[in-house]
């Protein structure tokens, strides 16, 4: 069985760190790249290429919000499928980001399981969403 290759895109250590050690107990996820920015993601994919990037929709001030680099991510690299992980997922941001070209949106008050089954179902080449977002 062929892992998927993953990048994580989070400004939260805390989170990033958590993510990479629930990730790496599943034997078909692989974490290819961890990123605190967003421009080190969009070089790092150059780099390291992912199947499913998990990306957080609100980053810090100095950073390009979730809108923008879910279009630059869909526009340079049109094969690694987005899953958003956001505290943020009121309806009109879950609709922004799925109409921009995310293809998964899981909050982040939800269990692990629910992200895992996202990023499985994500990287299958199907949408996603919480029954909660539905």
């Amino acid at each position: 069985m062929k892992s998927i290759r993953i990048a994580l895109l989070d400004d939260h250590a805390v989170v990033r760190h958590g993510l990479v050690d629930a990730l790496a107990a599943e034997a078909d996820l692989k974490v290819v790249g961890v990123y605190g920015r967003s421009r080190d993601l969009i070089g790092g994919l150059a780099k390291a290429p992912a199947d499913l990037l998990v990306l957080d929709f609100s980053l810090g001030p100095d950073e390009l919000d979730g809108a923008s680099l879910i279009r630059a991510v869909r526009v340079k690299y049109p094969s690694c499928q987005v899953l958003v992980l956001s505290a943020h997922h009121d309806p009109a941001t879950v609709s922004l980001a799925m109409r921009l070209g995310a293809r998964g949106f899981v909050g982040k008050g939800e269990d692990m399981q629910q992200l895992l089954k996202a990023i499985r179902q994500v990287a299958s080449g199907a949408a996603y969403l919480s029954t909660e977002m539905t």
